[in-house]
């Protein structure tokens, strides 16, 4: 288990608690457990957004365009480049020299 994933298994516990004792707690406490849990949330939103996905085991939504990482077939060093492709019953844009090995969604552009 990689550190992200230890991370995420940690706040799912935490978040997993929070929901266990809130309910006995005083009303000041419940306020401040509820808003340690908000942050739980999205700091696993966070996380999980950044995990790199194997293609062996899922592939995105139809449709969806995500970061893809690559490995090009002319190269044996493994990994080599990521780049943003479409996915619907194959990935487009890919060309015949290279694989997909792992993908992730891509993240909220910036606001300005």
């Amino acid at each position: 288990m990689n550190k992200y994933q230890q991370a995420i298994a940690y706040f799912e516990d935490a978040v997993r608690e929070s929901d266990e004792i809130i309910d006995d707690c005083s009303p000041t406490l419940q306020a401040e457990l509820i808003e340690q849990k908000n942050h739980f949330v999205v700091a696993l939103d966070v996380m999980r957004a950044s995990l790199w996905i194997s293609a062996s085991e899922r592939l995105p939504e139809y449709g969806d365009t995500v970061l893809a990482f690559i490995k090009h077939n002319y190269n044996n060093d493994g990994w080599r480049a990521y780049r943003v492709y479409e996915y619907t019953d194959h990935w487009v844009t890919m060309g015949n020299l290279c694989e997909v090995i792992a993908w992730m969604p891509l993240p909220e552009a910036p606001k300005e």
